[in-house]
This record gives C-alpha cells, sequence and structure tokens, in this order.
C-alpha cells in the first residue's frame, strides 16, 4: 500500500525511469519516446461515500448483524444510477489538502505540464480546477468517463474506449500530461489483471511513463513506474534528502531490447507522488 500523508518522489531530481523489460529490472533513464503521464483520480465523490456505506452494509450483515440505518439509506440511493454526482464535503478536504502539497513543490512550474485533459463528470472537473486552476491548457475528453453499467455488462466496448484513449495518447504531441479522471478507467489503463493490482485512492497522484512506440498505442504499450514500489522519498524534500533520492536512484544504460514490452512483467504499480491526509485506498467504485 502506498504510504498516506503527502509523498514526493525525485520531481527535483533527475528523471529516471524503471527497464520495461521486466518488473524487477534496475532503473534506467527514460527514451525520448516516453511521454510523462500524470494520473489523478477525482477527490472522494458523494458515490464513492454510498459504495462505501454499501460496503459498510453487506460487512454488517455478513457477521449477522442490523447495518446503520444511515448506511442502508445512503446504499438504496446508489439505485438511482446517478453517474455524475458532486465531491462530498470529505472530497473537498482532500484537494485543499494536495493543492496545498503541489503548491508547496511547485508542481506546475517543476513538473511543466503541456496539456491537462480530464473527465467531464463534475467530480473530475472540480478536482482538475481546484488543484492545477486555469495555468495549463485544459480540455475535456468524453473517453475519460468512468465505466458504465453498460460498459460493465460488455467488457469489450469498455476495452475499446480505453484503448481509444491510449491511440490519442500516442499521437498527441505533448509529451507532458495530466489526465484527470476515475479508478476504473486508469486500472484498465495501466492493466490491472495485468500486473498492476490496486486502484488509485481519492485525490492521489502518481507519475508513470507511457512508451508509444510499440504500435501507437497498441496493446503492447506500457506504464513505465518512476521508481520501483517501496522507493520512495518523504514530502518535502531539502537538499539532503534530494542528494541521497539521487545516490540510490543510478542511471543505467537504456535496454537493447523491447521484445518483452507486451509481457505481463512490463506493467507495474506507478509511484505515488501526492496523497491526502484523508486517503482511502478502498475499492472499485468510480
Amino acid at each position: 500500500m502506498d504510504p498516506g500523508p503527502g509523498c514526493y518522489t525525485e520531481l527535483c531530481a533527475p528523471s529516471h525511469a524503471r527497464s520495461i523489460s521486466s518488473s524487477r529490472s534496475p532503473l534506467v533513464k527514460p527514451s525520448e519516446e516516453l511521454k510523462t503521464v500524470y494520473l489523478v483520480r477525482h477527490a472522494e465523490s458523494m458515490e464513492n461515500v454510498r459504495v462505501h456505506a454499501l460496503d459498510r452494509a453487506f460487512g454488517q450483515l455478513r457477521t449477522w448483524k442490523a447495518p446503520a440505518c444511515d448506511d442502508v439509506c445512503s446504499s438504496l440511493r446508489l439505485l438511482c444510477f446517478d453517474l455524475d454526482t458532486p465531491l462530498s464535503m470529505r472530497g473537498e478536504r482532500q484537494l485543499k489538502d494536495v493543492e496545498a502539497q503541489l503548491s508547496d513543490c511547485s508542481f506546475l512550474q517543476k513538473a511543466d505540464p503541456q496539456l491537462i485533459v480530464f473527465s467531464p463528470r463534475r467530480r473530475a472537473v472540480r478536482t482538475r480546477e481546484v488543484l492545477f486552476g486555469s495555468e495549463v491548457p485544459s480540455k475535456a475528453m468524453t473517453q475519460l468517463v468512468e465505466r458504465t453499467p453498460m460498459e460493465g455488462l460488455c467488457p469489450a466496448q469498455f476495452a475499446e474506449r480505453v484503448q481509444g484513449f491510449k491511440d490519442w495518447l500516442a499521437k498527441t504531441p505533448e509529451t507532458r500530461i495530466v489526465v484527470v479522471g476515475h479508478c476504473q478507467f486508469f486500472a484498465r489503463l495501466l492493466g490491472k489483471g495485468a500486473g498492476y493490482d490496486r486502484y488509485l485512492s481519492n485525490a492521489e497522484v502518481k507519475r508513470c511513463y507511457f512508451d508509444p512506440t510499440s504500435g501507437a498505442g497498441a496493446l503492447g504499450s506500457v506504464w513505465v513506474p518512476l521508481v520501483p514500489s517501496g522507493s520512495r522519498a518523504s514530502f518535502l524534500p531539502d537538499s539532503q534528502k534530494l542528494q541521497k533520492l539521487e545516490a540510490r536512484t543510478p542511471t543505467q544504460s537504456k535496454p537493447e531490447s523491447k521484445t518483452q514490452v507486451c509481457s505481463a512483467e512490463a506493467f507495474d504499480i506507478p509511484i505515488s507522488m501526492f496523497v491526502p491526509q484523508e486517503s482511502d485506498s478502498s475499492g472499485e467504485d468510480a
């Protein structure tokens, strides 16, 4: 599990990426073809609150206990199939927390994103507004909306939509992109079930690399984490922390071959950069 309050990677240090030939390969400097992508899951929404209530209610029933009335009432509201719920009060607090971390770190100046794309759902729109404002060119993309109930019944349709976004990502000229969206979409994008084994927390920011060279975003395109899981620096860094981080992130030569780029070993959990104090890593909810 990724650490809780404010986590920082070497945003100020030389960029390094893991070899795409193996999940345990040494770190390598990213090639010119790799694109830096910051994945940002929206803060907690009212739908998240209701799904958590449903989980608690079922948990009580499994132990032969009566669920709380509030949890039952909240769970029943899921039957309305409201796909565009606003943020919860907790979600607003999460955004303030992460926004402060991004500001303290001068994220926009150091990461220098060229484009922000976001889901048009209210929870994602609000997340983009609070965290990034209007300093960076932004556009809504309907491809980024969360998996719909119909797509849940027809996984191939959802997979096709995610693949369409990967194709766009491979072809767009921008090389530093922020993507604000939903956990199910990101899980599919990162290859959950093929080595990526967890969902992003609400308001979590992750940095990874996308390799568009294996067929314009075809299934062979992979996400490469900045550093291996477990190799992290605490937020905020001072000069000594950065020196220690650079010392344990050696530069290696670029792999000669990408023959294993489609293998399951090419997928891993991208590094967590910022998570709110009130982080909740649970669940498959939107």
